[in-house]
């Protein structure tokens, strides 16, 4: 019997210790993952970062906008090629700034208001525009636009960028950004 009553006692013994250790063991987990999520989510929030997300984000929506506006016009073929390059090309970059942060709230960062603002300056201007007035009207606005964008990614935002998954999205917008701009150029040439 004495064993018994031993072994009932070492099992409570044990089982209360468990249930001490155990739950603060859990906690310091809690807290340690927590500070890991918190040290992340900080440098998820680091200014540079955001606002060059904002902005790529706004842009990537106003030219997919600009390039399905351009695409119910009658333009030439070249002129509609463009179009739809800068639809796809915009709406894959834009799914993988997407991808990168959550970006609830980042468009209202000022930087993307200003880019807004702009496009939606150039969209008024695009809007009543039709045939050849159009077609110069878009391919002038998307030297201009890229040109802004590029410089913009060359000044504040790739230097103000802080984290490396972000740096590498806009080194890779940067390369689109370029590749538009001379595309975009080319098609001038020929107006």
């Amino acid at each position: 019997m004495k064993s018994r009553a031993r072994i009932a006692l070492m099992t409570t013994i044990l089982g209360a210790a468990c249930a001490a250790v155990v739950p603060a063991a859990m906690a310091q987990e809690t807290a340690a993952s927590g500070k890991d999520a918190m040290s992340a989510s900080a440098s998820a929030k680091a200014p540079g970062d955001v606002s060059a997300l904002a902005v790529v984000a706004t842009v990537d929506k106003d030219e997919i906008a600009a390039a399905k506006l351009a695409l119910t016009k009658k333009m030439s073929k070249g002129a509609q090629d463009y179009a739809n390059m800068m639809v796809k090309d915009h709406e894959m970059n834009l799914a993988q700034t997407k991808k990168l942060k959550s970006y609830s709230g980042m468009l209202h960062d000022p930087a993307a208001e200003q880019a807004k603002k702009d496009d939606e300056a150039m969209m008024a201007k695009l809007k009543p525009l039709e045939g050849k007035a159009f077609e110069k009207a878009y391919i002038d606005g998307m030297v201009a636009g890229h040109t802004k964008v590029l410089g913009k990614l060359d000044t504040e935002l790739l230097p103000k960028a802080s984290d490396d998954k972000v740096k590498a999205h806009l080194m890779m917008t940067r390369e689109a950004v370029s590749k538009h701009l001379d595309a975009a150029k080319a098609l001038q040439g020929q107006g």
